[in-house]
């Protein structure tokens, strides 16, 4: 992953995965980029330092997208493994996790942060609490072609 300078059009920043990199992702503040790609892995970036944080966040399947909650205390990772999976940033812990019938497409918090959609290759999009965790109730099937 390579930053711009859109001024100058000059690279500032490099971020480097094991593999393929399938989805990126900004803190609201600017201060942390999110990865995750094709080796299972999420991986928080430093943007002023260029410095990978502490810890890195585990699928058993590659990483399709990735969220920070609007206080970027938060990480959502959606995965081929079929789950939407949340991060404590502070601690590198599993919180929550989410199952899908098929991969996960994409994840995005509620601009409060209290809840998260999710988009699948099983046609739903769905609701989830953050606190307390669990299902919200809406879920979207989307029609089969």
């Amino acid at each position: 992953v390579r930053v711009w300078d859109v001024a100058s059009g000059r690279e500032v920043l490099r971020f480097v995965h094991a593999d393929r990199v399938n989805a990126v992702a900004f803190s609201q503040d600017g201060r942390w980029l999110a990865t995750g790609g094709a080796d299972t892995r999420a991986r928080v970036w430093d943007v002023a330092t260029g410095r990978e944080t502490a810890f890195q966040y585990s699928h058993s399947d590659w990483v399709r997208s990735i969220a920070f909650s609007p206080d970027a205390q938060l990480l959502a990772t959606g995965s081929e493994d079929r789950t939407v999976r949340l991060w404590d940033l502070l601690t590198g812990q599993e919180t929550a996790r989410f199952a899908h019938d098929d991969l996960v497409r994409s994840v995005t918090f509620s601009t409060d942060g209290r809840r998260i959609a999710s988009s699948s290759d099983d046609r739903t999009a769905q609701i989830w609490r953050v606190e307390p965790r669990g299902r919200e109730g809406a879920q979207i099937l989307v029609p089969g072609r």
